[in-house]
């Protein structure tokens, strides 16, 4: 994919009296995400995130460092180079996000032209009547020299080289010239902030938050307040004055502390805010690693658990047998008298008799059992017509329960025609999985017609060699 995809449930919203979630989503081209990634390893750092900075600002409300209560609507005004961003939130959550096509750039252009301007009228740089004398040489503003001008007369920047075209103007002559652009930003402000309320249905913005270092501004910050109505404050998160830093503060100027403003916002970022090295895919799939390695951890456990069980059972189990053992040594040493010849070999006289009182018994309910065997397998369907059974008799001195001997059976398969073979398939595999049995051999199958029997059963007959 030419592109990086992530998004997160910022938590649920009311829409038209229904809940619904709001979902906050960002999509960045993926050689601009690889390109971040290479500049910072290539000075050493490794990235753990990347985000927009909507979402970075969004981070410093949830964590408490900018006060607002749960329902207030802020704005944050990021104003840049060529065109300025609108974040709107509502308590901790991003609401709507905007960029508009007016930025510092279009006021340094008016000032540039309106310096330029005066000069083209006074080429000889002679001085108004309340104006200060223009440097000799002067041969117009650049860009960079009005940013140098609009910068140092609003008190963002300490006092530049007085050679500087347009340092001889005072605060309040350089806004004149840039008000036109102002204004027009102003404009847009208040149509975003429009949009919001009227199409959004957000409640309306109750203060802006000046983002960057253009919040040291104080012309301004001074218009817009005085333009929009509303409470301009500087977004700040590193000053001294905040309770998280207040213990630690930095050794940085007003200007360094609002350049690190998105940066600090982008540092307090967690799981909850969307990330393009570590998209949703990646979460789902370091969720079922992680959710691998637990099971594999608490298999691991079971198994230790189980082996220490089975350690004390055994060593309990020959604790118990030595016990034995020994009471059994004691009793042996108490026994009088002690076994001898002749006493052992009438022990096994009695029971070698015992044994062929055994045989004799086994040999004579042999076909009795298997009987009781064959009904004990006959299913229902099966019905038994004929039963015979002959136990041929065992050799002399011999210890089995008989030389082997037949059982035949008569009998007939009742149900469905189409299921014969299957029952009686079945029958057999039963029969020969009984220890009485041996091979069985089907002597005869026919379907007849029984008088009794409603339609054709399926008659057989079986030979079962006894085991």
């Amino acid at each position: 994919s030419k592109s990086v995809f992530d998004f997160a449930i910022q938590g649920v919203v009311q829409d038209a009296g229904i809940e619904k979630y709001l979902v906050s989503a960002i999509l960045a081209e993926r050689t601009a995400v690889e390109e971040l990634t290479n500049a910072f390893s290539g000075a050493g750092y490794s990235l753990e995130g990347a985000t927009a900075a909507p979402f970075a600002l969004q981070s410093l409300l949830r964590k408490d460092w900018i006060e607002t209560s749960p329902d207030e609507c802020v704005a944050a005004v990021e104003i840049g180079s060529a065109s300025t961003r609108i974040d709107i939130f509502v308590g901790d959550m991003l609401m709507q996000s905007r960029d508009v096509k007016a930025g510092l750039e279009s006021m340094l252009h008016e000032l540039q032209h309106g310096y330029n301007s005066r000069l083209a009228s006074d080429p000889l740089g002679m001085p108004q009547e309340d104006e200060a004398p223009a440097p000799a040489g002067n041969s117009g503003m650049s860009v960079e020299q009005a940013l140098r001008v609009f910068m140092t007369k609003g008190g963002v920047e300490a006092q530049a080289d007085a050679d500087t075209p347009g340092m001889d103007f005072d605060a309040e002559d350089v806004f004149k010239l840039v008000a036109p652009a102002a204004k027009r930003l102003v404009r847009q402000i208040e149509w975003t902030f429009e949009h919001s309320m009227k199409v959004n249905a957000h409640p309306p913005v109750s203060k802006i938050l000046l983002v960057s270092p253009i919040a040291g501004h104080r012309q301004l910050t001074e218009f817009l307040q005085a333009e929009l109505g509303l409470r301009i404050e500087r977004l700040d998160p590193l000053s001294p004055e905040q309770p998280a830093m207040a213990a630690t503060p930095l050794p940085l100027s007003d200007r360094e502390r609002l350049e690190l403003s998105t940066a600090t916002g982008a540092a307090l970022s967690d799981r909850s805010t969307p990330n393009l090295l570590n998209t949703f895919k990646d979460k789902q799939r370091g969720k079922k690693v992680t959710r691998t390695q637990r099971m594999i951890a608490a298999a691991c456990m079971l198994a230790v658990l189980a082996a220490s069980v089975y350690a004390w059972t055994l060593d309990q189990r020959q604790s118990a047998l030595r016990a034995e053992a020994q009471s059994l040594d004691t009793q042996l040493a108490a026994f009088a008298p002690l076994v001898t010849k002749d006493m052992a070999q009438k022990m096994i006289e009695r029971v070698t008799a015992r044994q062929g009182e055994l045989r004799e018994y086994s040999r004579k309910y042999y076909a009795l059992a298997a009987i009781n065997e064959v009904t004990r397998m006959t299913p229902d369907n099966i019905k038994l017509l004929d039963l015979k059974v002959e136990v041929l008799p065992a050799p002399a001195g011999s210890k089995a329960k008989g030389s082997g001997g037949t059982l035949v059976l008569d009998g007939f398969i009742r149900g469905n025609s189409d299921l014969f073979d299957s029952h009686l398939s079945s029958y057999l595999y039963q029969l020969q999985e009984s220890p009485l049995f041996g091979s069985t051999v089907v002597t005869d199958r026919n379907e007849e017609i029984i008088v009794g029997q409603d339609g054709k059963v399926l008659h057989f007959i079986l030979t079962i060699k006894l085991a």
